[in-house]
């Protein structure tokens, strides 16, 4: 079994054998990386911008609220019971 250097102990040739020989790999790598970055943005701040804009938090019940994530409709009970004439 190898033992596993100290990051002391590391050379800048151990730091370049991780680095993919291959370039479209190494692009590739860093492509989906920047898209799970942004996602992430981009999710942070839309969750912001929707606390603040009902003035309250995600599952919280307050009194201020003034909507609802995924909206609320009323439902119409229909003409009655299934089976009435």
């Amino acid at each position: 079994m190898q033992r596993v250097k100290a990051l002391d102990e590391l050379t800048p040739a151990d730091l370049w054998r991780e680095v993919p020989e291959n370039e479209e790999e190494f692009w590739q790598d860093t492509r989906e990386k920047h898209l799970l970055l942004v996602k992430g943005l981009v999710e942070g701040v839309l969750e912001e911008e929707m606390t603040v804009l009902l003035a309250a938090g995600r599952y919280r019940r307050v009194e201020d609220r003034r909507g609802y994530r995924h909206g609320v409709y009323e439902r119409d009970p229909g003409p009655g019971e299934p089976g009435d004439p």
